[in-house]
């Protein structure tokens, strides 16, 4: 994904809307989300050198998944950037507002057994 000249990343999912951004060897501009699984040893470069990078570069939604610790943190932008972030915790739903208010069940990703039930809005 090249955000610019000198900004190029390879995030863990992203989701593009607009086809026009698609080329045949990467991702030309922000998509509308990016999802970093934070591991020990990307977590910090997620959480402040991505984070601020993706932020600049109008991404729309960015999230970014603790397998290690179950909680899910999503960042929604706005004229202002990022927002300070909503946790979702492993018995939660995580809501995407970019993707029509999409909803993954945190319990079935992080398997967590015998959770699931509550609902975040």
């Amino acid at each position: 994904m090249r955000l610019s000249d000198l900004d190029v990343v390879q995030p863990n999912i992203l989701v593009v809307c607009k086809p026009a951004q698609i080329t045949p060897s990467h991702i030309e501009g922000a998509p509308d989300v990016v999802v970093e699984v934070l591991s020990p040893a990307t977590a910090t470069r997620d959480q402040r050198e991505k984070k601020a990078l993706y932020d600049r570069a109008g991404v729309a939604e960015y999230v970014m998944v603790s397998p290690l610790q179950h909680y899910a943190i999503r960042f929604l932008n706005s004229t202002d950037g990022f927002d300070k972030g909503t946790v979702f915790g492993p018995d939660e739903m995580l809501v995407f507002s970019t993707l029509d208010a999409l909803e993954i069940p945190l319990w079935e990703v992080f398997e967590v057994a015998g959770q699931g039930g509550s609902r975040r809005r």
